[in-house]
């Protein structure tokens, strides 16, 4: 499969490109650490650029060349290799979800998603974790991945000074099926005077497939939010419309189709996110429009990279995976939040022959790179993922 497999199939509309920098802060390496980390007070500028880790891995000794060998013994070197790159990447997260950064904290917990039970021990750290968001993020994993054995440790956070916090562990009990009072999640989603708030407990809500939430969706879709800009509101709208679709309401795909085109160079962060959606949702249908989005010129100059990057992600989680080209003209950005992300997006389309492209990341000046390379390390090794 080419680049040219990633061809224009449907009209775009005009958008408006940007005239200076635009920096969309939302992306971070998963979506539970872009919904969480960013609301909760981690921002990106707390990354130093080059952490030392003792985990790096020189590329030339994995997945090296074996023309001399029989196919028998380069099919077995293969096997070998990929086990213990997948062992360099999980030590890796392992040592990063104990770093003192807590957004490399949080984004090794969700890289960590495809690691079995080797998953619960950090997990069970991060419940205790001193940063809300990463506790947050630990105990909606603890719900996702459905970990079980960690309910004991996630009833607590029912009384975390964090309303996050406290939202994120209803989710985790109920999705593992023990015993909660969900209603506070409504009341989050109603009355909180936080748009990062109510858009968690949106989120939530979709998440657990509760069909008797969707009256309060529908109300909350109309509620002001006080102090809150429009920006802020159409976010929160968004994460709504994607609860709603969850539960059936499939006529909401509409307004999150139609939020890919940004009107204005500040209205592509909403853009991003509804790209995301897209392609958490499989809207299979939008793949189209979020093609032509990825390949739009306006007098020379494309959307931001940023922008991009979600496209061939959203699309990968559809099943077209051809979008890894996009990922290849950033992997060696000067902006390690947009090499994170071109790291993820090669976990998402999932090629053998993108394993020694990570592999070399892992050596990567920025650990909020390597955490993102050993996250899509352990997604193309993992069977099943």
């Amino acid at each position: 499969m080419t680049a040219q497999a990633w061809s224009r199939t449907h009209p775009v509309k005009d958008i408006s490109m940007p005239t200076g920098q635009t920096r969309i802060q939302r992306l971070t390496i998963g979506s539970t650490a872009a919904l969480l980390v960013t609301i909760a007070g981690c921002q990106t500028t707390e990354m130093g650029l080059a952490e030392p880790t003792n985990t790096q891995t020189d590329p030339s000794s994995v997945l090296t060349p074996a023309e001399t060998l029989t196919p028998a013994d380069s099919a077995a070197r293969t096997v070998i290799e990929r086990s213990t790159l997948r062992e360099q990447a999980l030590s890796t997260l392992v040592e990063y979800s104990a770093s003192n950064n807590a957004l490399l904290r949080a984004n090794a917990l969700e890289a960590l998603s495809p690691a079995g039970k080797r998953l619960q021990a950090p997990l069970a750290a991060g419940l205790v974790d001193p940063n809300e968001g990463v506790r947050a993020i630990a105990a909606v994993l603890v719900g996702r991945e459905q970990v079980k054995p960690l309910a004991a440790s996630v009833r607590p956070l029912l009384r975390d000074p964090s309303v996050r916090v406290r939202a994120s562990a209803i989710y985790a009990l109920r999705a593992i099926g023990a015993d909660v009072d969900p209603t506070p999640l409504g009341t989050y989603l109603l009355e909180s005077e936080e748009p990062g708030v109510r858009a968690h407990a949106a989120f939530l809500l979709g998440e657990l497939g509760d069909k008797s939430a969707m009256p309060l969706l529908r109300q909350a879709l109309h509620e002001k939010i006080p102090g809150a800009s429009e920006q802020q509101e159409r976010l929160v709208g968004l994460q709504i419309a994607e609860a709603m679709v969850k539960l059936g309401d499939k006529s909401r795909l509409e307004g999150l189709r139609a939020a890919l085109y940004p009107a204005r160079p500040d209205e592509f962060e909403i853009a991003v996110l509804a790209t995301q959606i897209l392609g958490r949702l499989g809207d299979r249908a939008s793949i189209p429009q979020l093609i032509n989005l990825s390949e739009y010129t306006q007098n020379g100059r494309t959307v931001p990279p940023e922008l991009r990057l979600a496209v061939a992600d959203a699309a990968a989680r559809m099943g077209r995976r051809e979008g890894w080209f996009i990922a290849e003209t950033y992997i060696e950005d000067a902006d390690p939040l947009r090499r994170s992300q071109a790291a993820l997006v090669l976990g998402q389309t999932g090629r053998d022959e993108d394993l020694e492209t990570l592999a070399g990341l892992l050596d990567d000046p920025n650990p909020l790179v390597r955490a993102a390379a050993s996250g899509s390390i352990l997604e193309i090794t993992t069977p099943g993922r």
